[in-house]
């Protein structure tokens, strides 16, 4: 037998339906709706993931200051999702 293919027990069969979701961004318990976290391009240090973008920038401005030649920033944001199922479809 391939690697690929499982055998099924006798009798089992696979039982498609077709189903609504809906996706939208939605906030976690615990978590705020959206992180910021900024990396200084040339040493690769981050701020860590702030739930204000003030807050990445500010420590952004003070590694700056104290590492005049890391000028250069990436930042990531990181926004939480919830799906749901609408509808069962036939």
């Amino acid at each position: 037998m391939r690697p690929d293919k499982q055998e099924h027990p006798a009798g089992s069969r696979s039982v498609m339906r077709y189903a609504r979701w809906v996706i939208c961004s939605d906030k976690v318990p615990g978590n705020p709706l959206v992180t910021h976290e900024l990396q200084c391009v040339a040493c690769d240090e981050l701020s860590g993931p702030c739930s204000e973008l003030q807050t990445a920038q500010a420590w952004a401005l003070r590694h700056s200051g104290a590492n005049p030649k890391h000028t250069g920033y990436a930042e990531t944001a990181r926004r939480y999702w919830t799906t749901s199922l609408v509808e069962m479809l036939d």
